[in-house]
């Protein structure tokens, strides 16, 4: 078992995110907390959310296929580390350090310890 710190730099890592906005495309990590629902081992199942963005443009066909070729290649990444791929959710727009982005998010989970 890991620490919830450490999991979440070991995602941040895998998935090549920053812990503030950068030129798209990017992505950063948040986390989506756990039901507190600990096991016999005192470990519990804490979800993620890798937030991926590319930049708004007039051509929102051409950021939307930039964006899933983007969040593809996330996944691809998570593949190779020891975290459940929970889902993808839909492409939206966000307001990102003053700008317009799509996003989508890409959900994981994975066990850690609170100490």
């Amino acid at each position: 078992m890991t620490s919830l710190a450490a999991a979440r730099t070991a995602l941040v890592t895998a998935v090549g995110a920053k812990d503030d906005y950068a030129d798209p495309p990017g992505c950063m990590v948040f986390s989506n907390g756990t039901d507190a629902q600990g096991t016999l081992s005192g470990s519990y199942l804490w979800r993620f959310r890798v937030m991926c963005y590319v930049g708004y443009k007039a051509d929102n066909a051409g950021a939307d296929v930039e964006l899933a070729a983007y969040v593809a290649t996330k996944l691809a990444a998570l593949q190779a580390v020891p975290y459940q791929i929970d889902g993808v959710s839909p492409v939206g727009t966000r307001q990102i350090a003053g700008g317009e982005h799509l996003t989508a998010d890409i959900t994981v989970s994975t066990y850690v310890t609170l100490s």
